[in-house]
């Protein structure tokens, strides 16, 4: 086995820090307007939790993060499409500019501006998500679910997780003849 280059200076893994579900007081630090692949506008909203004990959770994963730096991301990332999938608006696209308003006083969101949500005040309600890796196992994330006004975070109820639907296996039980060959695993 031949060493790495970068063996001595690599970061060995260790304990992460990870963000429970809950709601947090949070502060946008960049907003986003974006358009996916097939036309739907959406908001990306770069989020970090602005007090409590996991205040700057964000920025203290970016920067202790030893990855080059071309290669970092912030997660504290929020998508938010503006239409639902009847072309109505999103009802989390209006809880969010709804909250943004109420929580920042003098505040009017401006389509033409949503860049203007930048350094503004909200309440994120956090929830736990599975999801299936590549490798086709399920695990689950803290994710951003709805906003909510900043000032009434605390009062929030947090929202049961948000399981993949597991589809039925008709196949489930019945044997396979195989003309007596044996599997390939």
């Amino acid at each position: 086995m031949q060493k790495p280059s970068d063996f001595d200076s690599a970061q060995a893994a260790g304990n992460i820090e990870v963000l429970p579900v809950g709601a947090y007081k949070c502060k946008i630090m960049k907003a986003e307007p974006m358009t996916s692949s097939n036309g739907k506008e959406y908001i990306k909203i770069s989020y970090d939790i602005n007090d409590g004990d996991y205040k700057d959770f964000y920025k203290r994963k970016y920067q202790n993060d030893s990855r080059d730096i071309k290669d970092k991301k912030w997660s504290g990332v929020w998508t938010v499409f503006v239409l639902d999938y009847n072309g109505n608006t999103n009802r989390y696209f209006k809880g969010l500019i709804t909250c943004a308003e109420s929580s920042n006083k003098g505040f009017k969101f401006d389509f033409d501006k949503p860049e203007a949500l930048k350094d503004k005040l909200i309440g994120v309600v956090m929830r736990e998500e599975e999801f299936e890796s590549q490798t086709g196992e399920i695990l689950t994330a803290v994710k951003a679910f709805r906003a909510c006004p900043y000032e009434a975070t605390d009062e929030q109820q947090i929202p049961k997780k948000k399981e993949i639907k597991k589809e039925n296996n008709s196949l489930a039980g019945m044997v396979i003849d195989n003309g007596g060959d044996d599997l390939p695993f």
